[in-house]
């Protein structure tokens, strides 16, 4: 499975497999609409409530990072949405902020929400952790994102029917792509783009230690389960053909760019 180069064109803003195949794709089913551009290339909107009528939403600009949203409608019951929350840190007639716990993850895991009475559920991680903290191993149809916004929903007795994505630190990123794979592949940047982050998660379970290499140098290792971080602008620097990789006896990794076109 080597060999392959995963390009971002600028023209169609594609990602090319020069040669063989490789998994690509991000998490999130397929009534998403015009929101998805490819399968692994999503938009990045900023959220319309944000900043709008009331300032119950300015602490989002100071403390949130990566976060997801929806709208269920004016309906939504916020005593039934607060049963949904694990932690409650703020509560009025309006609107609540506090955290949700997902099923299967401890409580490191954990997303900040907020719900309010017009039907918005927002749904983010704070803004020093890597992006590439929302990656769901152990369900690729769903982030951790959209299983807190669905646990809310759930509670709240509301359908989910898809989220919107939108990272409070680069208010000027475009989009967000993701590649994943099972072993190796190639990526190129073009130079022309302006690249916010380079995040990347990876999941081992074997015998063997999962490692994760940019250009044949470790930047990462886990023995078993996840991990996520960084990558620093040198060592994927745009304009270059750079390897990524993962050994271990059970293994995958994830890079997720948020990005502006030139």
């Amino acid at each position: 499975m080597k060999g392959r180069v995963w390009k971002v064109i600028v023209a169609s803003l594609a990602v090319v497999a020069a040669i063989g195949f490789a998994v690509a794709f991000w998490p999130g089913s397929q009534d998403i609409g015009t929101r998805w551009e490819d399968n692994n290339i999503l938009s990045l909107i900023r959220p319309p409530f944000v900043g709008a009528a009331t300032d119950d939403t300015n602490f989002l600009e100071e403390e949130a990072g990566i976060s997801a949203y929806t709208n269920v409608g004016p309906e939504l019951d916020l005593d039934k949405a607060a049963t949904g929350f694990t932690t409650i840190e703020y509560q009025t007639s309006e609107y609540i902020i506090g955290s949700v716990r997902l099923p299967g993850y401890g409580t490191s895991e954990d997303v900040h929400a907020y719900v309010n009475i017009d039907g918005w559920i927002l749904a983010y991680y704070l803004n020093h952790e890597a992006t590439g903290k929302i990656f769901n191993w152990s369900n690729l149809s769903s982030t951790k994102l959209e299983v807190g916004i669905s646990e809310l929903c759930d509670a709240a007795g509301m359908p989910f029917a898809y989220a919107t994505y939108y990272d409070f630190r680069y208010p000027h990123a475009q989009k967000m792509m993701t590649i994943i794979d099972y072993d190796s592949f190639n990526i190129n940047i073009p130079g022309t783009f302006s690249v916010y982050t380079r995040s990347y998660s990876i999941y081992g379970s074997g015998y063997h230690d999962t490692v994760f290499k940019v250009d044949g140098v470790t930047v990462d290792s886990v023995d078993e389960g996840v991990k996520y971080g960084t990558v620093t602008p040198t060592q994927l620097s745009p304009d270059v053909v750079h390897t990524i990789s993962v050994s271990g006896s059970s293994k995958r990794v994830a890079i997720i760019l948020a990005y502006k076109e030139a």
